[in-house]
């Protein structure tokens, strides 16, 4: 029930508390912009977004799990049999299904929650807008705010989460016994997928004008 729980409240919460603190920050990192909005040109409840998004919180979950997994103890989510049991079969009890597929669930309130953060952004429709300096040309530039948010969080959703998930499953297959083990870890990403469909179905239906206090509508 955490993942799909969380994964509501992480998606509700963090955009009211993170957005409009990166809206700040980037405003004082550019220095003189301005707040503006306009309509989104996507829809957030198209097939095609939501694949691309749910994929990506998907390879985030992924890739922060290639490194909370070191600092765990898989004591915590397998009992002493089974925990002898993948000492003998492959060595390192870390990557075992019940600590691998649990540790995911458990990121994945997080993982919502920062990229619904930039999905807020983004479905508010929200730029900075920044004049030209005087001499180089008239008007302004438009800078999507989401769009370096998004980047940050692609650091941790790029082919490293890939890399991670097909070393764990030639770990197991070199066993030659723990075939299903293998099969478990390869299905890490697609239970991410299916646990951000309810969360991501709420998501679309709560509101984003908490985003549009202060910006000003982007004049055509």
């Amino acid at each position: 029930m955490i993942p799909f729980l969380g994964g509501i409240v992480g998606l509700y919460v963090f955009p009211r508390l993170i957005a409009p603190l990166y809206l700040k920050y980037e405003r004082a990192v550019i220095g003189e912009a301005r707040t503006v909005h306009s309509p989104p040109e996507h829809d957030p409840t198209a097939l095609r977004v939501y694949a691309v998004r749910v994929w990506l919180v998907a390879l985030f979950v992924v890739g922060v799990l290639s490194v909370v997994i070191n600092y765990v103890d898989p004591h915590l989510f397998m009992t002493q049999e089974e925990y002898d049991m993948f000492v003998a079969d492959v060595g390192d009890p870390r990557f075992a299904p019940p600590v691998s597929i649990t540790l995911a669930g458990l990121l994945m309130p997080l993982a919502l929650g920062l990229w619904g953060t930039a999905w807020a952004i983004q479905d508010a429709g929200l730029y900075l807008y920044v004049r030209v300096a005087p001499g180089q040309g008239e008007g302004g530039l438009l800078q999507p705010v989401w769009m370096r948010f998004a980047d940050f969080l692609r650091g941790y959703s790029g082919v490293s989460s890939l890399l991670f998930v097909t070393s764990v499953f030639a770990l197991f297959m070199a066993t030659g016994e723990s075939i299903e083990s293998a099969l478990f870890t390869l299905l890490i990403p697609m239970f991410a997928v299916v646990q951000c469909l309810p969360a991501y179905m709420v998501y679309t239906r709560l509101g984003r004008d908490f985003l549009l206090r202060g910006a000003e509508p982007l004049q055509q």
